[in-house]
């Protein structure tokens, strides 16, 4: 085996805590693009969340490109598949997103016997990672107008409840098989959120806390989905730049018709507005989101999502901090179980890992 074929758990575990840290300010700059909007409901949301994806997906062409034409150049015959060749090590932003036409047509081979064209296994894996990114945009979908309904403590806590969606998941598929501890810490660290949740009060961040969190509820389902498709897509053979490419694609083409039935046009907003949703784009986004994908090649789903239980946590403080939400006495307990449930859990992974 090659000391390329798998990272140092510590820059696994480096690169899958700035992700999180990443990640945790979304629920704030998106309750920043939804005061610079002046207006909230479902259509302000879905233009958040489809022109964060979109510019995401489109910051990623120009490296694309780049590194494209300097697999070319190098060797023209390999430029096809050289992506499967990449070294694992290699940081999530400089892995950007090839194009799916080279996917496709890099792994269709002729059936000697039959003289025939075969079906390529890689248009399997490409639909899996559409269909991953089809759950993504409905994560973002739901996410993203949950906080137009309950506190960002609230919503991010229930959206953060995916490790039991992804261990029921990852059982019923017969994928993983999970120590009593983990299930401890688990069951601690959804104890916490769940103390979290308690303490949404405030009108003034909780217009309609029962439609709010459903809607986060639901996003958290559609996460633990898409860590499931995602970690098969790149197990296939895809690699995280091309599932990338599709899944991040495959959502904003999904989500930019979405604001129009909702008759909320993407081009009423201030200055503001926009440089919120772009902010969405480079650290939730590309920085957050690609460093998950990163780590799904190397630990389990149930690991990642695990993790990202330290989302209403941070969250919670950025919401503190710039928008004056007041962290309570029974948010702060909610927060050291969740980490006591992260700490416990993490631990058992990492001796079986």
């Amino acid at each position: 085996m090659s000391k390329f074929d798998r990272p140092s758990k510590i820059l696994i575990w480096i690169i899958l805590t700035a992700g999180i840290a990443a990640i945790s300010s979304a629920a704030l700059l998106i309750r920043l693009a939804l005061q610079a909007a002046g207006e909230e409901g479902i259509g302000v949301s879905l233009s958040i969340a489809a022109m964060r994806l979109t510019m995401a997906t489109l910051l990623l062409l120009p490296i694309n490109y780049t590194q494209h034409l300097g697999r070319t150049k190098r060797n023209p015959r390999s430029t096809l598949r050289s992506n499967q060749r990449e070294d694992p090590k290699t940081p999530p932003l400089a892995q950007p997103a090839l194009a799916l036409k080279d996917e496709l047509q890099s792994d269709r081979a002729i059936n000697p016997a039959t003289k025939t064209q075969a079906i390529p296994r890689s248009e399997s894996t490409i639909l899996i990672a559409i269909a991953s990114g089809l759950l993504l945009a409905l994560q973002f979908c739901t996410w993203t107008t949950s906080l137009s309904y309950t506190s960002i403590a609230a919503s991010t806590t229930l959206v953060t409840t995916n490790p039991v969606w992804t261990a029921l998941i990852g059982w019923w598929w017969g994928k993983e098989r999970l120590s009593w501890t983990t299930w401890l810490g688990m069951a601690i660290a959804l104890t916490g959120g769940v103390v979290i949740a308690q303490a949404d009060g405030d009108p003034q961040t909780a217009s309609n806390p029962a439609l709010g969190n459903l809607l986060a509820l639901l996003g958290a389902i559609a996460m633990s989905l898409y860590f499931h498709l995602a970690q098969q897509s790149q197990k296939r053979g895809l690699s995280l730049n091309r599932h990338i490419a599709i899944a991040y694609g495959s959502a904003a083409l999904f989500l930019l018709p979405l604001p129009f039935l909702a008759q909320t046009y993407y081009w009423h907003f201030s200055t503001q507005f926009y440089g919120f949703v772009f902010l969405l784009a480079i650290a939730p986004q590309l920085i957050g989101h690609t460093s998950l994908n990163w780590s799904l090649r190397w630990t389990s789903p149930t690991a990642v999502a695990i993790v990202t239980l330290c989302e209403p946590v941070l969250a919670s403080v950025l919401g503190y901090l710039f928008l004056s939400e007041a962290v309570a006495i029974v948010t702060m307990i909610g927060a050291a179980l969740i980490l006591a449930g992260v700490a416990i859990s993490l631990w058992q992974l990492a001796q079986t890992k």
